[in-house]
């Protein structure tokens, strides 16, 4: 079948995922741009997640000497920022344009990182020589791009059960501290911890790390 992955690449492909079972979001992102060069030769890569409300940051580069080349394409309405924010992928040819080519790079292709239609961030693959940005090398990175999707979206979750396991596990002893220092049953100390947070406009797990630190509800705003 025509542009179809040899076996040694799927075959790598089927490994990474499986290395990356219980890794990190930083841990993913620093694989996937090590696997583009370093397995599938492209020059450079870069990986940049979107956060909420549309804010992208970069995550991972396969060389620190293109940090600052992309750090530049991160601008407002730039090819990078749209396919970030769940857009289709986007082939830079630089041969092409007006634009002075960055040194060592002549086509970048922006592949989106997306579950369920929800955008995750974009793989940036560069290529020092625009000709070798075919439709099979594209395929194969698409490939690469949907299985980063998948394994940031999974490691994302894991921290996201992870952060509320730990939040309620310090509510829990903060509410124990509350109930022997003023005498009160567990519902009381919660229901007090609750409004602190709402009056302050603190999260709870904040006024629960401040009261496990000091054995004390923080003081209110503008109270002092």
């Amino acid at each position: 079948m025509p542009n179809q992955p040899d076996l040694s690449v799927a075959a790598a492909l089927a490994q990474l995922t499986v290395d990356l079972h219980d890794a990190g979001v930083e841990q993913v992102a620093a694989a996937v741009v090590e696997f583009a060069a370093q397995t599938l030769a492209w020059p450079f890569a870069s990986l940049v997640l979107t956060r909420r409300a549309g804010r992208v940051e970069l995550a991972a580069l396969s060389d620190p000497a293109i940090g600052p080349l992309c750090r530049g394409l991160l601008t407002e309405g730039s090819p990078l920022l749209v396919v970030a924010r769940g857009n289709d992928p986007v082939v830079v040819d630089y041969s092409n344009d007006q634009v002075q080519p960055p040194v060592g790079v002549a086509a970048v292709a922006h592949l989106p990182l997306r579950v369920k239609s929800s955008p995750v961030g974009a793989l940036s693959l560069y290529e020092s020589d625009s000709d070798r940005v075919g439709n099979e090398r594209l395929t194969i990175a698409a490939l690469l791009a949907q299985h980063a999707s998948a394994a940031i979206a999974q490691a994302r979750h894991r921290e996201s059960i992870l952060n509320a396991v730990e939040a309620r596990k310090l509510i829990g002893q903060a509410v124990g501290i509350l109930m022997q220092r003023f005498d009160i049953g567990a519902d009381l100390a919660f229901h007090v911890l609750s409004r602190h947070s709402q009056h302050s406009n603190i999260k709870l797990r904040e006024i629960a790390e401040y009261v496990l630190r000091h054995r004390r509800l923080p003081t209110p705003p503008g109270s002092e």
